[in-house]
């Protein structure tokens, strides 16, 4: 038996803890114990299981830890693993770190790891935003910089990808290749820039908003018009 103590300042993060643990330790017996901010696991079973048990959670304390408590300068580290516990709508760090760039989060990818201002709480909304946004991406859109253009964008618009790249053609900042794919005409942070001013003109929103509207109505006369045999 061999026993790890973990930090814990806030009671609330306990279950999720806890959950977490047990699915690392599925074949290992284990207690835990909570008092005054500090966690402490029993572990049980053979030398070497209990020594490997040991170095797993000491590994998930501190990912823990750095993913519910910011740092002295306010930021998380959300490892993948974290992440990929909360939701299981995965899509890149770096267009996850592009977003929250772009939504007041300063964020940045370093070694499979999100470093970022965004508590978790914020990161998993943003991850089944991005991941419904992800499945309506036009077909002829392959590359990862459009990807991340796209993303970015209509999350920060709620307008939709087919429009963005409607207006990226128009405005120059993407084109079709010999492929006939759509792919990015400037670097990608001035496209995102660009289109995110562009797209946020009352003009623009008045022609998305029209647009909008007209498919709506043409989906209202295709069903009333609709024949059953």
């Amino acid at each position: 038996m061999k026993e790890v103590y973990i930090n814990l300042l806030n009671k609330k993060h306990l279950q999720f803890f806890i959950e977490l643990l047990s699915d690392r330790l599925k074949h290992t017996e284990f207690a835990l114990a909570y008092r005054e901010g500090r966690v402490k696991i029993r572990l049980f079973g053979d030398k070497e299981e209990v020594a490997q048990s040991v170095q797993i959670t000491k590994e998930l304390g501190k990912m823990f830890i750095q993913s519910m408590h910011p740092d002295i300068n306010g930021y998380y580290t959300h490892s993948l693993e974290i992440m990929q516990s909360i939701s299981q709508k995965i899509v890149s760090l770096d267009n996850l770190s592009s977003v929250l760039n772009y939504t007041g989060f300063p964020s940045s990818v370093k070694e499979k790891k999100l470093i970022t201002k965004a508590p978790l709480s914020k990161v998993k909304e943003v991850l089944n935003a991005l991941y419904s946004i992800v499945r309506d991406l036009p077909p002829d859109v392959r590359s990862q910089a459009m990807k991340k253009i796209l993303l970015t964008v209509s999350y920060c618009t709620k307008i939709s990808a087919d429009f963005i790249v409607h207006k990226g053609l128009e405005g120059g900042y993407f084109k079709e290749n010999n492929e006939r794919y759509i792919v990015i005409a400037k670097p990608p942070e001035e496209c995102i820039k660009g289109l995110l001013k562009e797209l946020n003109s009352d003009k623009v929103r008045e022609e998305y908003n029209a647009k909008i509207k007209q498919n709506k109505q043409l989906t209202k006369t295709l069903f009333d018009n609709d024949f059953y045999f």
